[in-house]
């Protein structure tokens, strides 16, 4: 929202004056009849109440002058760098670990502030759940506003319940009678745990605007600020659904548009989502799809093709990432654990370290029947692979 200045009395007009009290009495108006509605128990469109305030109070800001920025420039020079070094190394240390160590190589300790992560994957391979995964491990101490398009916050929930007890996915997600015992045991574990305060999910599944994000994350980080320390982190899952509905409430709203085509709105799209990062203080992950044409493949070489055909995403992100089937020499990699196959994520871009073409390597275990994911470490003779059944390193050789 942009700076705004109160006008003198000698800089409002009259005309001014009586516009203003139309659009207040207007705004007045809108959200005083949906509250009568919501007491009477009438049906209501929350949206559509939402959308004609915010028009209201747009018009009302249109009237105010904008302040001249208040902000310094965003310009140093070597002594105001070196004035400032260790205090950002400081906080370079306090970057959030994600749970997988070689990840944490990779990204010079974790995730960072003020960084956007883009995560590429074919439909099914995983991501959502790795993401998952990932921030229930972060959520430990730090907040989290995960925003899905796709699944239903309950699905989400019955990925944690289910990689954390090791109980099937299946019987979580759909409430099976047989299992009600062990659901309802595992419920009372996590409740117990800081992740089921600091963790939020936002539904999106019928859209929901970047501002809307803004303002729901920042009131979730401010709610749990107390319970938590380091900086927090949104997840947008995902990219293409979310800067769809972007595009659409701009058209709807405005005479303007996120962009031309789906390529050029996604470009703007993960623009804002970068400034995003940078105006709350937080690391930013984004989902992807990837593209058909592209082969679904978690190569790196072709994560950047598939990067390209999603905008120019590359030259915003900070890392792009790639997860998908573990292939070698174009055959897929086997393990000899029950239920475990093979999976990899590659880093196509990293400013924060390096990336798959100089020697960062994420080989996981990926357990569909119970959502997890686990590391996989090589070996002088193969891979180590954490055992679902009794949680010790079994080797497990890669054929």
């Amino acid at each position: 929202m942009s700076d705004q200045v109160i006008p003198s009395e000698e800089d409002i007009t009259q005309g001014q004056l009586d516009q203003a009290k139309k659009l207040a009495g207007i705004l007045n108006a809108t959200i005083a009849r949906a509250i009568r509605q919501q007491g009477a128990g009438q049906e209501l469109d929350a949206s559509k109440v939402r959308d004609q305030a915010r028009k209201a109070y747009d018009q009302l800001l249109e009237l105010l002058p904008t302040a001249p920025s208040s902000n310094e420039p965003l310009t140093s020079t070597p002594l105001d760098l070196m004035a400032g070094y260790w205090a950002h190394q400081t906080e370079r240390k306090e970057m959030a670990a994600t749970g997988f160590a070689s990840l944490n190589t990779a990204l010079s300790g974790g995730l960072e502030r003020d960084r956007l992560y883009v995560l590429l994957g074919a439909p099914g391979s995983g991501k959502t759940t790795w993401i998952n995964q990932i921030c229930d491990h972060v959520a430990n101490d730090r907040a989290v506003f995960y925003v899905t398009s796709e699944n239903a916050p309950l699905d989400l929930l019955a990925k944690t319940i289910a990689r954390r007890s090791t109980i099937e996915y299946n019987a979580v997600r759909y409430g099976w009678k047989r299992e009600q015992d062990k659901i309802n045991a595992a419920f009372g574990e996590y409740r117990q745990q800081p992740q089921a305060r600091h963790i939020r999910y936002a539904d999106a599944t019928q859209g929901m605007i970047l501002q809307d994000i803004a303002e729901q994350a920042e009131q979730h980080f401010n709610a749990v600020a107390r319970s938590t320390k380091g900086d927090p982190v949104i997840v947008i899952d995902y990219l293409q659904r979310l800067a769809r509905a972007e595009d659409i409430h701009i058209r709807a709203t405005t005479s303007g548009a996120l962009g031309a085509d789906a390529r050029l709105a996604a470009t703007v799209y993960t623009e804002r989502l970068r400034a995003l990062a940078c105006s709350l203080h937080c690391s930013v992950i984004c989902l992807s799809a990837m593209s058909r044409a592209g082969g679904y493949s978690a190569a790196a070489d072709r994560a950047l093709n598939a990067a390209k055909e999603s905008g120019d995403i590359e030259y915003t992100a900070d890392t792009i990432m790639a997860i998908g089937e573990q292939i070698d020499n174009g055959v897929p990699v086997t393990l000899a654990e029950p239920g475990a196959f093979a999976w990899t994520v590659t880093l196509a871009k990293n400013r924060q370290g390096s990336t798959s073409a100089t020697g960062a390597r994420i080989d996981l275990a990926w357990y569909p029947t119970f959502q997890r994911f686990i590391e996989r470490e090589e070996g002088g003779q193969g891979e180590t692979v954490m055992s679902l059944a009794n949680g010790n390193g079994n080797r497990r050789r890669g054929k």
